[in-house]
């Protein structure tokens, strides 16, 4: 049976059932997706089958950069763009790519469908579970590895975590906290249904603060906020502080029964210097918090930032794949991403040595 494409979401078994498909249907409801915002998006599925990708005319908002192979591309007086990637919209996340029982009829499916347009220069699946490593190098992939920060729950208690850190460490870490409970603010966890028109507003406007502040592209609208609320609010909670009765930060996750996601953060500019300890406090130490007491297995915390390290967060490698149409580019690219591979490699056993865990002999 062949994978029916569709370039809208379709009513197929997994829609009602999956965050995934929750938060692609939040993207194209919203419109962050299709028009002109250069992602174009494909979804491809049968009664046991689906999976999704996007037609891209830029590599912003992915995660797993590769503008210098689209500058290869020019240098040799080549298009790179359109390509097509596998991956959730502006979330650099491990979740699945695609549901159903048999992955190799998903991947030779999507791979003979983009073979056959030839338009599209390459294809690209970001984020994806190391277990299927295999089924992408046969299928002519190559295997590219970088690095995140991830938090592995084995503790009882928030205490229990701290108590497995280095004395210096957790001196820190009860300093920073300290500075935001000794302050005037007051921090709740809401959940996404429960808030109100206008507080979904200060959302907004609190994630552009940060996009503002980074110099970055606003990938979402305040429309993305209110589809949350409508299709995945069982699976996103915000960390709000307030000063009084204002809102003056917030954090955002999304939680699954296995893993919570660190997302957006912002605060509003005029506080930031008075509460320089609070982005901490709201992206770590409350989702480590929230991790242990849910008895989740991993807190991913977002992409980047070796001040994780020094909160708990290890060093972990991260598996995208990736298939290049024009043969020569193709092994140049490979060549490098091999040789990177293992700098990336090295650098996870080096940051691993700065953990601030005690050694298994000093832990009591």
């Amino acid at each position: 049976m062949n994978l029916k494409v569709s370039t809208t979401l379709p009513d197929c078994t997994y829609r009602p059932h999956n965050w995934e498909v929750a938060l692609l249907d939040s993207c194209e409801r919203s419109q962050t997706v299709g028009g002109d915002s250069g992602w174009h998006p494909l979804y491809f599925s049968n009664n046991d089958h689906f999976s999704w990708g996007h037609i891209k005319n830029h590599s912003y908002g992915e995660f797993i950069f590769d503008w210098a192979w689209a500058d290869l591309y020019q240098r040799v007086g080549l298009s790179y763009y359109p390509k097509l990637i596998h991956a959730l919209p502006f979330t650099p996340v491990n979740a699945k790519k695609f549901f159903g029982n048999n992955p190799r009829f998903v991947l030779e499916s999507l791979k003979n469908f983009y073979l056959n347009q030839d338009v599209i220069s390459s294809d690209h699946w970001l984020f994806v579970e190391e277990e299927l490593k295999s089924e992408f190098l046969e299928l002519g992939y190559f295997h590219q590895k970088t690095i995140q920060y991830h938090f592995f729950n084995h503790f009882d208690s928030f205490d229990d975590f701290m108590n497995s850190l280095k004395m210096r460490k957790r001196k820190q870490i009860k300093k920073e906290r300290a500075a935001v409970s000794s302050s005037l603010l007051h921090i709740k966890k809401v959940c996404c249904a429960d808030l109100t028109a206008d507080e979904l507003d200060q959302v907004y406007q609190l994630y552009l603060s940060t996009i503002e502040k980074k110099h970055s592209l606003a990938y979402l609208n305040k429309n993305f906020f209110y589809q949350l609320q409508n299709l995945m609010s069982e699976h996103v909670f915000f960390f709000m502080a307030y000063e009084q009765e204002t809102l003056i930060a917030m954090s955002m996750f999304i939680e699954t029964d296995s893993t919570l996601f660190g997302r957006y953060w912002g605060i509003f500019p005029e506080y930031e210097k008075q509460y320089s300890f609070l982005h901490f406090e709201l992206c770590y130490y409350r989702g480590i918090e929230y991790c242990i007491d849910c008895k989740l297995e991993k807190f991913e915390a977002g992409a980047q930032g070796e001040q994780k390290l020094l909160r708990g967060f290890k060093p972990v490698m991260i598996h995208s794949f990736h298939h290049i149409k024009n043969v020569e580019l193709s092994k140049v690219i490979e060549n490098h991403v091999h040789s990177m591979n293992h700098k990336v490699e090295l650098e996870v056993e080096r940051l691993a040595e700065y953990l601030p865990y005690k050694k298994d002999s000093e832990i009591s």
